[in-house]
């Protein structure tokens, strides 16, 4: 009998896309990271809807960011998956506009929910889903020169 494989499911928070796509550095490099795991199957990466507005309305509003290019970066996300459903926290989120992105990453069953945020990653946990910062993503999912 055979073990069927499930690939861990994780979500992303508007901060590090947002920095992933307007620079270069870590955010980046593990939004790279993310793509080719995604891509082959390894992980399963959800963003929630409330993300991609976010990310939007940043994009266009406090980086200038010109729509046909925003376009662009959007059609380059869409192959993860998108977070619509919720499921309220039993803790209370300091930020009570993280709450709707929370509540779609609890649903999607995503651990671990990947932040900057430094009131998230002072919970570490929210219902079992780990808080996890760009860093610790990056160092956990890179490919290692043994695998």
């Amino acid at each position: 009998m055979t073990q069927e494989f499930s690939p861990q499911t994780l979500a992303i928070d508007t901060n590090v896309l947002l920095s992933a796509l307007v620079s270069r550095g870590l955010c980046h490099d593990l939004l790279n990271v993310l793509v080719r795991a995604h891509t082959s199957g390894h992980l399963v990466v959800v963003v929630p809807s409330r993300v991609l507005n976010e990310l939007v309305s940043h994009l266009t509003g406090k980086f200038k960011i010109p729509r046909g290019l925003v376009e662009k970066h959007l059609q380059s996300l869409a192959l993860f998956q998108q977070a619509n459903a919720r499921r309220e926290p039993s803790v209370e989120i300091p930020d009570p506009d993280d709450l709707p992105i929370i509540a779609q990453a609890l649903a999607a069953n995503a651990d671990p929910f990947i932040t900057g945020d430094k009131a998230l990653l002072a919970l570490s946990q929210v219902d079992g889903m780990r808080i996890m910062s760009p860093r610790e993503a990056f160092e956990r999912f890179r490919p290692r020169a043994e695998d």
